[in-house]
């Protein structure tokens, strides 16, 4: 992430604490679309978690995300 950002340590910093301080709301999105059974909404929702997932260089978190993006494309919100 550093190498996107110019090597610029403030703004990386200033980055991470804006998805940190931002991730618990969108992965109550997620809930929120997965217990309506809303599997467009959640794949949608799902798709944004991984976004900012790659924004942070958060490698672990985006494999994770991209499994559950895929499973949500195939409208199976049961093993999310």
């Amino acid at each position: 992430m550093l190498a996107r950002l110019m090597e610029d340590e403030d703004l990386a910093k200033m980055v991470v604490e804006s998805f940190l301080e931002d991730i618990p709301r969108q992965i109550d999105s997620l809930k929120v679309y997965l217990e309506a059974g809303d599997a467009t909404g959640a794949e949608r929702q799902a798709h944004t978690i991984k976004g900012a997932s790659a924004n942070v260089g958060g490698e672990r978190l985006l494999k994770r995300w991209q499994k559950n993006c895929d499973r949500l494309s195939n409208k199976d919100i049961g093993i999310i």
